[in-house]
């Protein structure tokens, strides 16, 4: 039996989409062992509303704290399938991975594919689609899954899940923890689903990243919980190479000289204009603002990885009728 377990925040028309496209594939599948369930994160719109029409669905509101976390976690403690089927609720999955799921020839017990990003502006006007990793002709192996994988629930209890105190990045402490037992997650060429996004380089996305603390569960906690794992550390250094120059101009300024404190400035400006060459909205505006981020960022950052320690939640949900 597969279960599919959608979670999901103030998702609105993406939900609907979301969940409709997982029992239409039922359908045209003829499915006879599946069940498809809802996790909803204390949503303030019309979510749980607009669900009233998919009658076998089962909803569930968590009651206590939420994160995506928390919402997978109460998912696989509900479901009754042999394997579980994680999406996020603004993601439509494809029906060719989920045939060459119940193929039984198919050797991996924790696997996602290839995401492909519907891009949107802050208004949710759609913009372009694109892939949202490098394409791949091969089956490889990767650090994490993003919100949507498939894994035997033999496995996921294995680890107990994922650690609840993750707010983000639940995905890549789970399967860092995996891979440290020998499971290794792999992503497949084919693709898994289609995501209705907007893209994380956005200005108003940037900053409320780092006014709701997100940005630092990757950069400061799961750095803690990983620092003597060599494979996390590769990644850690290719995306925090201006924390880490930071760092080591502020001792060098203080042992040495000031002018040190340059070297980081220039590393900032560098990154912040590539990061701007990479984006629809490139401007000087934009450049600033990136520029801004990153200081912000860096400084924070480093804060947050001796003072911040976010603690574990219980699950307390309510099944919905």
């Amino acid at each position: 039996m597969i279960s599919f377990i959608i979670i999901g925040y103030n998702e609105g028309w993406k939900l609907l989409k979301s969940v409709k496209r997982v029992y239409d594939i039922i359908d045209e599948c003829s499915l006879t062992d599946a069940e498809v369930i809802y996790i909803d994160s204390q949503s303030s719109d019309n979510s749980m509303e607009s669900l009233k029409e998919f009658k076998d669905l089962k909803k569930v509101v968590i009651k206590g704290h939420a994160n995506a976390a928390i919402a997978r976690n109460i998912g696989a403690e509900i479901a009754q399938g042999d394997w579980f089927f994680f999406i996020d609720g603004d993601m439509e999955i494809e029906k060719d991975f989920v045939l060459m799921t119940l193929d039984k020839n198919v050797p991996y017990e924790f696997f996602t594919g290839q995401v492909i990003d519907y891009i949107y502006d802050s208004n949710w006007k759609f913009i372009n689609k694109q892939s949202h990793y490098k394409e791949n002709k091969e089956v490889i192996t990767v650090n994490s899954t993003g919100g949507v994988f498939l894994i035997r629930k033999t496995l996921w209890r294995k680890v107990n899940g994922m650690r609840n105190k993750y707010k983000r990045s639940q995905d890549l402490d789970f399967s860092l923890r995996l891979s440290e037992l020998g499971h290794k997650v792999v992503r497949l060429p084919q693709a898994i689903c289609a995501h209705h996004t907007i893209p994380h380089n956005n200005s108003l996305r940037m900053w409320k990243n780092i006014y709701n603390q997100n940005v630092f569960y990757q950069n400061s906690v799961l750095f803690r919980d990983h620092m003597f794992n060599m494979k996390f550390l590769k990644s850690y250094v290719r995306t925090n190479y201006s924390q880490i120059v930071l760092i080591l101009a502020v001792v060098s300024s203080l042992l040495i000289s000031p002018f040190f404190f340059i070297a980081y400035l220039i590393v900032v400006l560098f990154r912040s204009y590539l990061n701007t060459t990479k984006v629809s909205e490139a401007s000087i505006k934009y450049f600033f603002n990136r520029f801004s981020y990153h200081l912000v960022k860096d400084f924070l950052t480093i804060f947050h990885t001796l003072f911040f320690y976010p603690t574990n939640h219980k699950l307390e949900y309510e099944q919905i009728k």
